[in-house]
């Protein structure tokens, strides 16, 4: 029996070299679809997941101000003798030279100054503090520091035409030696990029007397020691460079309740009690010399 010596013709070996090329084309142009697709959706991602990490960090920060103003009042120097007023004014002399605290509260404790020394900088007090560390010398206070600086963009796939006219939301903390009266030296302070490409910063306050948020910190009353509400304007750039805004409103976690006054019960002078006494030992003594002529 004699073998089959036939084999493909040209015809069918080109058509099939034809149809390979075009299906391994077919392949390569889907693959390089689907990394160019994976590339942009995960560069977007990330820049969205950025935004929202450094939003979570500002809402994890003002949820926890603190102020003593949020649960008692300032100490005032009603009903003080004459030294312990003395030392008061003693105390309020070296707070008024204080660039950190300004007052003390009913209970003693220091009151701490937020500030706005820009248009774009806010300056807070809050308990968000965790340490790292066992044994740390920090405790759960530090003072915080948001602010916008221009983009140093550090390579070269930051270093876009965008990044030349945006700028950076920058955080500082201080977790240490909190109490010290001198003012606080912010650039001497390591600074955490929070998000890039940002155009504008917009810092509001709520206003509860008028029920308006205004940009003035100095407009609310004791404003500079308490913030009930925090309303932050962002326009940033998208990564197709499209001007995005976000708004969000942040509060504190402390419940909105207006302190009770101590110094009217320290100061609230008996005399109805001492009259009802009066009163009851009169009607007493009546009684008894009722009985008394009564038994005679």
């Amino acid at each position: 029996m004699k073998k089959n010596q036939n084999g493909f013709t040209l015809i069918e070996v080109l058509i099939a070299i034809t149809i390979l090329s075009v299906m391994m084309l077919s392949f390569i142009s889907i693959t390089d679809s689907t990394f160019n697709t994976a590339d942009t959706v995960t560069k977007e991602d990330q820049e969205i997941l950025q935004l929202e990490t450094a939003m979570s960090r500002l809402e994890w920060d003002i949820s926890q101000l603190y102020s003593p103003l949020y649960f008692s009042h300032p100490m005032r120097p009603d009903g003080l003798a004459e030294n312990e007023g003395e030392i008061y004014n003693r105390l309020i002399d070296s707070y008024q030279r204080n660039n950190r605290f300004s007052l003390l509260s009913y209970d003693g404790i220091p009151i701490p100054l937020y500030k706005k020394p820009e248009k774009t900088t806010l300056v807070f007090f809050t308990s968000s503090n965790r340490r790292k560390m066992e044994n740390v010398n920090q405790s759960r206070y530090n003072w915080i520091r948001y602010s916008l600086e221009p983009n140093d963009a550090e390579n070269e796939e930051e270093k876009t035409a965008s990044s030349e006219k945006t700028l950076m939301l920058i955080r500082q903390v201080l977790n240490y030696d909190i109490y010290n009266p001198e003012p606080i030296q912010w650039e001497d302070i390591k600074k955490q990029v929070l998000f890039r490409k940002i155009i504008s910063l917009k810092i509001e306050f709520w206003n509860p007397e008028t029920e308006k948020w205004t940009e003035n910190i100095e407009l609310v009353k004791n404003g500079v020691h308490l913030i009930h509400a925090l309303r932050v304007e962002i326009v940033y750039l998208d990564p197709d460079d499209i001007e995005i805004t976000t708004v969000r409103i942040f509060r504190p976690l402390f419940p909105e309740f207006k302190p009770e006054d101590m110094y009217k019960f320290l100061n609230a002078k008996p005399t109805n009690q001492k009259k009802n006494n009066t009163n009851n030992r009169s009607r007493n003594s009546g009684d008894n010399t009722g009985e008394e002529s009564e038994t005679e």
